[in-house]
């Protein structure tokens, strides 16, 4: 679900709503249950108060959790785990779905797996399958790039032996090198590195070759690059916002001073750009030669000059002059430039 961040959340409404959804728990559908779950995650509506009736509600979940596919479990952790709301329930619903995780999809077992480290489940003995699952899907290289790059530090941790750390880091290297060129060194990789080098550095970091070390190497000086240039554009931003204080606490001090004759704040000048259609009268020349069977270029830029129209079959300049242009009961030129302006066009074409 969608939360605007900027609207204060009303937790005494959440908490009436979830009340009367735990008094209407067991008359409910499980997706309804779920659907309640995930819209309170949303918002984080998580205090001592509410806890009683998520516990009603998840017993609601644990009755009918035969109607649950594996995916709906997945749901159901990733609310829970967004609430930070842990319980003992989940152990036996872990129990209930062991062997299912080998049989859903990799984005699937990905979720489920993140959400259970983050619930700490990673421990629990029923957990133990969905981990085999997800490290024999990232040894076998069978998750594509987008399902690898969303597991999680605290999965990775949690979940993955020695050996399947190492083949961790040999895919992330192999995801740079061959798929993902402009891959960032993410939170959930810094994390990663600094605990294979302070508590795995004899049964991981050393087995690792110079490679992932060196990938590892220009991720963390591409990282700092990337974090000097967003701290520059950063102080640039507030210079400009400084400068702009600056000038409308100058022109207030003008306007008490000068009243309306005082000068207005400085407005950056946009360049406009010509339009096709000179004039009204331009138009409805172009739409008769049009219309006669003439194929015109209208609006075209030559060098410094802007033609009416251009009949390239005939090399032929056409220009629309308005009644403006012309003295008043006259014929020549207002302007004697724009005369010799297009006098040269023509002679050039």
């Amino acid at each position: 679900m969608n939360q605007n961040s900027n609207l204060i959340v009303n937790e005494a409404l959440w908490e009436a709503y979830l009340k009367r959804a735990a008094q209407l728990s067991d008359k409910c559908h499980f997706r309804s249950l779920l659907r309640v779950f995930q819209a309170a995650a949303s918002v984080r509506i998580y205090n001592r108060r509410v806890v009683p009736y998520y516990r009603t509600l998840l017993s609601a979940c644990a009755v009918k959790f035969g109607e649950m596919k594996p995916e709906n479990f997945c749901h159901l952790m990733q609310a829970l785990s967004r609430l930070q709301y842990r319980d003992e329930r989940l152990v036996m619903m872990l129990q209930k779905t062991a062997l299912t995780w080998p049989t859903v999809t990799h984005k699937i077992l990905v979720k489920a797996a993140n959400s259970a480290a983050k619930l700490d489940l990673a421990s629990q003995l029923w957990c133990k399958p969905l981990a085999i699952a997800l490290s024999q899907a990232v040894c076998e290289n069978t998750l594509i790039v987008k399902e690898f790059m969303n597991i999680k530090w605290i999965t990775v941790v949690e979940m993955f032996d020695d050996a399947t750390m190492i083949n961790y880091l040999y895919r992330a290297e192999a995801v740079k090198r061959e798929q993902l060129s402009d891959m960032r060194y993410s939170r959930h990789l810094q994390v990663v590195e600094m605990y294979v080098r302070l508590c795995k550095e004899e049964s991981v970091w050393e087995q690792l070759d110079d490679n992932v070390k060196e990938f590892l190497r220009d991720l963390r000086s591409d990282e700092e690059s990337a974090e000097d240039e967003r701290e520059r554009l950063k102080g640039e931003k507030k210079k400009s916002k400084e400068r702009q204080r600056k000038e409308l606490h100058k022109y207030k001090k003008r306007l008490k001073k000068y009243g309306e004759k005082a000068r207005p704040l400085a407005v950056k000048k946009i360049k406009t750009q010509r339009k096709a259609l000179s004039c009204e009268l331009h138009g409805e020349v172009a739409e008769l030669l049009v219309g006669v069977g003439l194929e015109l270029m209208i609006g075209v830029k030559a060098g410094p000059f802007n033609l009416d129209m251009f009949h390239a079959a005939t090399n032929t300049v056409i220009e629309v002059c308005p009644e403006w242009q012309f003295y008043v009961s006259d014929i020549e030129w207002s302007t004697r430039c724009a005369g010799d302006g297009i006098d040269i066009v023509n002679k050039f074409c």
